[in-house]
């Protein structure tokens, strides 16, 4: 099964397209700013960023100084957004 799944990854990487299937659609919109929002149970506040690449995800970016953060994977259990900037 993995053969298969790192074959499909490969057709899709030369296509030259992006895909946009790994974002989290509660945050498609609000890369750049500053959040708080209720995840994995708990409040959490953070700069929502996007990978690079042609499959991009969301990231979990702690303050503007940080150089990058940790993945937000597209079925993340994410509620309570609200907008802090």
């Amino acid at each position: 099964m993995y053969y298969e799944y790192m074959q499909l990854i490969e057709q899709l990487r030369n296509t030259g397209k992006r895909y946009d299937f790994e974002l989290h659609p509660k945050l498609i919109g609000l890369e750049g700013k500053r959040i708080e929002c209720i995840m994995y149970g708990e409040k959490t506040r953070f700069i929502v960023g996007k990978s690079t690449g042609f499959i991009p995800i969301h990231l979990e970016i702690k303050t503007r100084r940080s150089s990058g953060g940790g993945g937000i994977s597209y079925d993340t259990d994410i509620t309570n957004i609200q907008i802090l900037n």
